[in-house]
């Protein structure tokens, strides 16, 4: 490939700024972002020597599109650059286009991607138009075009490779669990991605959520065992007399769901007359039922 595209003149190397400004409008600026020694900061140092090192070359309108992997808040720092040294200045625009590269698939991703993201300062700009013409043939062909503002298409890249690296430690926990059931990870993990998780479009994305119930997290080990409760002050024998009234309940028990604890309350509140809506009364609202006293003994009348 390099040597069908060089031979005809579409591909040309160069390690002059000067000729790489002269003859184009639109550049791609493809620098490592390493880890920064002694800190979790990313270290741009390398980003910012090449573009002030394209800036001065820069003399008429043109397109600078970063392709880094960089923190938010990157782009002000480039454009500001960009705009203080070069003589064009405010006609000199900075876009986001992050790459998604698989290891060993470099030139497949890059010329059938499985989605673009565009990232522009403002919407109807002069460098969407420049980026849409150069990826005129990927758009056509129906790659997903996302087209948003530059922060967002600088975190997400940073948010890819989060959710990348959850996979992997996911399917690292499974392993562990497949290791010890006698299970097949691989197996596993394939019918694990064949499976849609999330449909396409908001139509269908509602759908499934009023398909779906309310759902905790899933639990990986088997049912818990129940234990005895050992009985304390509150459950013990006695009943509920050792254990003293909580403050506000006039006396009375704490009551054991929330609903009957508002009813309580409405019911001291409002007085008497308030009756819940079903039939049957709560135990702050239940009346009272008074046994009848015994009847009175007769002389000389046996019961």
């Amino acid at each position: 490939m390099l040597s069908k595209h060089t031979a005809s003149g579409r591909l040309k190397f160069t390690a002059s700024y000067g000729e790489a400004a002269s003859f184009a409008d639109l550049h791609f600026l493809g620098v490592g972002a390493p880890e920064r020694t002694g800190d979790n900061a990313y270290d741009l140092s390398a980003l910012f020597a090449a573009v002030r090192r394209l800036t001065p070359h820069i003399h008429r309108p043109a397109v600078v599109v970063d392709k880094s992997t960089v923190p938010v808040g990157t782009v002000p720092r480039v454009a500001d650059i960009l705009r203080a040294a070069t003589l064009a200045g405010r006609q000199v625009e900075v876009a986001w286009n992050p790459e998604f590269l698989r290891e060993s698939f470099a030139i497949e991703d890059t010329l059938y991607p499985d989605r673009l993201v565009l990232g522009f300062a403002d919407e109807g700009t002069h460098g969407e138009a420049v980026l849409r013409q150069c990826f005129g043939t990927i758009i056509e062909a129906g790659t997903p075009t996302i087209t948003t503002s530059l922060a967002t298409a600088e975190l997400v890249k940073g948010a890819a490779n989060a959710f990348l690296a959850t996979k992997i430690s996911f399917i690292n926990t499974i392993a562990e669990a497949c290791e010890a059931s006698g299970a097949n990870v691989h197996q596993l993990a394939e019918a694990q991605s064949r499976h849609p998780h999330r449909p396409e479009g908001p139509a269908a994305r509602a759908r499934l959520r009023r398909r779906l119930p309310a759902q905790g997290p899933p639990r990986l080990h088997g049912p818990r065992r129940r234990t005895r409760h050992r009985p304390g002050p509150r459950h013990s024998p006695r009943g509920r007399r050792d254990q003293q009234p909580p403050p506000g309940t006039h006396g009375r028990p704490r009551p054991r769901t929330a609903r009957r604890h508002l009813q309580g309350q409405a019911h001291r509140r409002l007085g008497s007359g308030l009756q819940p809506r079903h039939r049957r009364h709560s135990r702050l609202t239940r009346p009272r039922r008074h046994r009848k006293p015994p009847p009175a003994r007769r002389r000389g009348h046996r019961l």
